[in-house]
């Protein structure tokens, strides 16, 4: 089996030796074009040459992976907004800050409080960071006062409980988008 290249058949290495060894066994040799492709010579000068790409690899996707959350949370820190506004917040468009995007009429949003509900992700942070209660205890509490404490809504209608959970509390906590409401900065 030839490829472009050992990165093309896996980006992690783990995955790329399981496949290897996969097709090792049953006796198909894998050459990577830009890898020397012979079957003479040293095997441990090719097995060499292999890992070094497969490391090179594997460190472009996790550099990638790291600088492209690292620009989310920067865009984030900014009060930008991508996808769908968390629980606590609604997004309202602005004029795009790129000229060219702009003149084509192209937004992009800002996060703002959203009231109650931004009242609630303040009272579940202090609950949890201030008072140390758990995530169990703090569902219970907010459940006791649905009204004051008004649950996600799902995007699917049909998945809506219309109650707080203990994994629901721990995806707000976890959100870094939340820590810009007021009284969590």
């Amino acid at each position: 089996m030839v490829c472009e290249s050992i990165a093309r058949v896996a980006r992690r290495t783990f995955e790329g030796l399981s496949i290897e060894r996969a097709l090792d066994e049953t006796q198909v040799p894998i050459f990577a074009s830009n890898e020397s492709i012979t079957l003479s010579g040293s095997r441990a000068q090719r097995v060499l040459q292999r890992r070094i790409n497969q490391s090179v690899a594997e460190y472009e996707v996790l550099n990638t992976l790291e600088q492209s959350w690292g620009g989310l949370c920067a865009h984030v820190r900014e009060g930008w907004n991508i996808g769908m506004p968390p629980y606590g917040y609604r997004a309202k468009a602005h004029r795009h800050p790129n000229p060219m995007k702009a003149a084509m009429g192209q937004t992009k949003s800002r996060l703002e409080p959203d009231g109650i509900k931004a009242e609630t992700v303040t009272q579940i942070a202090a609950w949890r960071y201030h008072e140390k209660i758990g995530y169990d205890t703090i569902a219970d509490r907010l459940n006791a006062d649905l009204a004051r404490y008004p649950p996600p809504e799902p995007p699917c209608k049909a998945r809506a409980r219309n109650a707080w959970s203990k994994s629901t509390v721990a995806s707000i906590l976890r959100n870094p988008k939340i820590h810009r409401l007021p009284g969590l900065q």
